[in-house]
């Protein structure tokens, strides 16, 4: 499966483009390399979600950081102060009640396929990006 400590992995859905736009926005940001990434169609994604559990019907950003699964805005929460400023601004998404950014999240979740059409281009990651991916 996984070689080496990771200290944390982010499972995407590979065929979703607002996802590889999110996986390309914290290949840049997260300078200290703290996230390895792998889709959740490829062999040590599908062992991932089926080690922690996670529901078929989630099909969107999940992050494994010390034993544990984050979804939902949780997820997000847990990159957040992983990325430089002004992102960092994002910590205060915390004070909304979790029932709410579970709802809104999960909005734009359920939707992200109208919002971000699919692309006929993907660009490619450098051969550093690239040992940052789990496959």
């Amino acid at each position: 499966m996984m070689k080496g400590k990771v200290e944390g992995v982010i499972v995407f859905d590979g065929s979703c483009t607002m996802c590889h736009t999110a996986v390309q926005f914290l290949l840049k940001r997260d300078k200290d390399q703290f996230y390895k990434f792998t889709s959740s169609q490829s062999d040590v994604g599908k062992q991932l979600k089926e080690k922690y559990k996670i529901p078929e019907d989630i099909d969107s950003l999940i992050v494994i950081e010390s034993d544990r699964a984050f979804i939902y805005s949780d997820a997000v929460l847990q990159i957040i102060p992983k990325l430089p400023w002004p992102w960092q601004f994002g910590r205060l998404l915390r004070f909304i009640p979790p029932v709410i950014r579970h709802r809104l999240y999960r909005l734009v979740a359920k939707n992200r396929h109208r919002f971000f059409k699919k692309s006929e281009n993907c660009r490619l990651p450098t051969r550093e990006e690239r040992q940052r991916f789990l496959e």
